[in-house]
């Protein structure tokens, strides 16, 4: 069985910033999607986003960075951080700035995905009509939650939901939560910034994404950028869609 792959996805500025920090990658040919939230402000955080996105899709497409899969995504990430601490620490515009990373690539023989992740951007993998969040975010609020201080549902309006304790080029080094699962026909991987996941929850979410194809995708996307406008898009938004199929 051959798998082709198709892929579309928004970036939005939202409703109340003046400049779009987020940055989108879209490579449906190289079976990636990346999305980055850039942090630190401007021009930093614009600066920060775009280089752990070409830092990223650099080493996924050359092949000297070797076949394991894993690996190759968080020596990726690496690399990212490195350039960004780097060139922060030689400008002192630029103190602070690091960014969010959420990375898919799909493989074949076998069909398999990896996603790499630092920070509250999430990975999403929609199969059969269920919705699966993959990531972990790396939040204050996300520990609270895991250490049972504060119910899953009441999250969304929290005063430190804004808060990451992770991030890429912040610190000298960085390590990336490495998911990775085999692949199917019809599976859909939706990867998007806090900007969508901080007013939506997950059974909405799956809610909007119900009878979701690969011919959908690109009306789908913009369908999330309106839901997050209607809820007042206090930050950039941004969405990436990938989608498997076999080919005909």
């Amino acid at each position: 069985m051959t798998l082709i792959y198709r892929a579309a996805g928004v970036s939005d500025t939202g409703l109340s910033r003046a400049h779009n920090e987020d940055t989108l990658l879209l490579e449906p040919d190289n079976g990636m999607v990346v999305v980055a939230d850039g942090i630190g402000g401007r021009p930093g955080g614009e600066i920060a986003s775009s280089m752990a996105v070409q830092a990223i899709q650099e080493c996924l497409t050359n092949e000297e960075w070797g076949s394991a899969w894993g690996d190759r995504m968080a020596q990726a990430v690496l690399l990212a951080n490195q350039q960004i601490w780097s060139a922060a620490s030689e400008d002192p515009t630029r103190a602070g700035m690091g960014t969010t990373v959420t990375a898919l690539v799909l493989v074949a023989e076998p069909e398999r995905w990896i996603i790499g992740n630092v920070g509250d951007s999430r990975g999403y993998l929609l199969r059969d009509g269920k919705l699966r969040r993959v990531t972990r975010d790396h939040t204050v609020v996300q520990d609270l939650v895991e250490s049972g201080a504060l119910a899953p549902d009441a999250t969304g309006d929290h005063p430190l939901g804004h808060l990451i304790n992770r991030a890429v080029g912040t610190e000298g080094s960085v390590e990336a939560d490495i998911f990775e699962g085999d692949a199917m026909s019809g599976d859909i991987f939706l990867l998007c910034t806090d900007g969508l996941v901080g007013l939506i929850m997950d059974d909405e979410l799956e809610g909007l994404l119900k009878g979701l194809t690969s011919d959908g995708l690109e009306d789908k996307a913009l369908k999330l950028i309106e839901v997050a406008h209607t809820g007042g898009a206090p930050d950039n938004v941004t969405v990436g869609f990938l989608a498997l199929e076999e080919s005909t």
